[in-house]
C-alpha cells in the first residue's frame, strides 16, 4: 500500500536530519510489510495489518524512536524492551545508524508474530497471542530428535499461557502512556513518577470504564482513598484531586475545577513546565488528608466552605 500522504507530511516536518532517519524507515516499511494500512495515528506513523498496529515511528527529544508493538517477543538484541507489554524499540539519531538487514528481519518477524492490541480493551487489559507462538518449522523437525522437539512445544505452551494472564492496572497505565506518544505520554509518565516518589506506597488503579473512554478507564493513584486521577484529552493532561478543596496550594497549581466545594484540578498543556516540588508536596498533603481520618476531614470540609 502506497505510504500516505500524511506521513510524508509529518516526515517533512522534521528537521532535515530526522526527516532523513523517518524517510528511510518508511521506505524499508512499506516494501516489506506489504498490504499493511499506514497512517497517522496518535499524532505518529503507525503500520497496522488488519487493524493491530504493527510498527511505527515517533519524534522524541534528542532522536527517532522506532517501535514494534510484538517486538519483546522478537528476541533481537538490536530492540530494547519498551513498557511491559510486549513492545521494543530502536532509536536512531542518524540515518546512518539503521541497519536494513537487521530492519528487514525485524520487519519478518512483526509479520510471522503479533500480540492483539487491537481488542485489548474489549478484552480489559487481556493481551493475547494472535500469531507467532514458539513453534519448530517444519524444515528443522526432521533434523531434531522428538525430545527437542516436545520440549519446544511445552515451553511455545508455557510462553504463551504466561503472556496472556491479565496483566495488572500499572501495567494498563503502562500501555495508556506507551500508546499516545506523545507530550501527553510524556506528561503522563512524568507526573506519575513524581505521584511515586511523593508517596512509594501509593496504589495504582485503573476506574470507571466507560464508552466515553472506549472502556479503557481512568488511571487513578490511591491511599487511604483517592489522590488523584490522571485523564488525557486532545489538548490537555488533567490531574483531577477528589478532596483538592481541602489541600493547601500555596504555589497555585490547581487552575481548573475551582468551582466546587471538593474537586480541584490540573490542566497541563503542551510545553508546559512541572513544577515537580509543589506537586510533591500537593500529593503528599492529599495522603496525609487520606490518612487523617474522617472527623479530620469533615472538620478541614467546614473550613474550607466557610473560607
Amino acid at each position: 500500500m502506497p505510504i500516505h500522504s500524511d506521513v510524508h507530511a509529518y516526515n517533512q516536518s522534521q528537521s532535515p536530519d530526522d526527516q532523513r532517519i523517518c524517510d528511510a524507515l518508511a521506505k524499508v516499511i512499506d516494501q516489506h510489510l506489504p498490504g499493511a494500512e499506514n497512517k497517522i495515528w496518535h499524532r505518529h506513523p503507525v503500520w497496522f495489518l488488519g487493524g493491530n498496529p504493527i510498527v511505527g515511528y515517533s519524534k522524541l527529544k534528542d532522536c527517532i524512536r522506532l517501535l514494534f508493538w510484538s517486538g519483546q517477543s522478537f528476541d533481537e538484541p538490536g530492540l530494547a524492551p519498551e513498557g511491559s507489554f510486549k513492545a521494543a524499540e530502536a532509536r536512531y539519531t542518524s540515518d546512518d545508524q539503521i541497519v536494513a538487514k537487521d530492519l528487514k528481519r525485524w520487519l519478518k518477524k512483526a509479520i510471522e508474530i503479533q500480540w492483539d492490541y487491537k481488542n485489548i480493551v474489549k478484552r480489559k487489559g487481556k493481551l493475547e497471542l494472535l500469531t507467532g507462538a514458539p513453534v519448530v518449522h517444519a524444515t528443522s523437525v526432521a533434523k531434531k530428535p522428538f525430545e527437542d522437539r516436545e520440549a519446544g512445544m511445552k515451553k511455545a505452551k508455557s510462553r504463551t499461557e504466561e503472556l496472556t494472564a491479565e496483566i495488572s492496572p500499572s501495567q494498563e497505565i503502562d500501555a495508556r502512556i506507551h500508546e499516545l506518544t506523545d507530550w501527553r505520554g510524556e506528561t503522563l509518565a512524568r507526573v506519575r513518577k513524581l505521584i511515586k516518589q511523593a508517596d512509594p506506597e501509593v496504589v495504582e488503579e485503573v476506574k470507571w470504564r466507560k464508552p466515553s473512554n472506549g472502556m479503557a478507564g481512568v488511571p487513578v493513584w490511591e491511599h487511604d482513598g483517592i489522590i488523584c486521577t490522571g485523564e488525557t484529552y486532545k489538548s490537555v493532561v488533567k490531574l483531577t484531586f477528589p478532596k483538592g478543596a481541602s489541600l493547601e496550594d500555596p504555589a497555585g497549581l490547581f487552575n481548573s475545577s475551582l468551582e466546587g466545594n471538593a474537586r480541584r484540578a490540573i490542566d497541563m498543556r503542551e510545553g508546559e513546565k512541572i513544577n515537580d516540588k509543589a506537586l510533591k508536596a500537593l500529593i503528599c498533603a492529599a495522603v496525609a488528608l487520606n490518612c487523617s481520618g474522617p472527623a479530620v476531614s469533615v472538620a478541614i470540609a467546614k473550613r474550607t466552605k466557610k473560607a
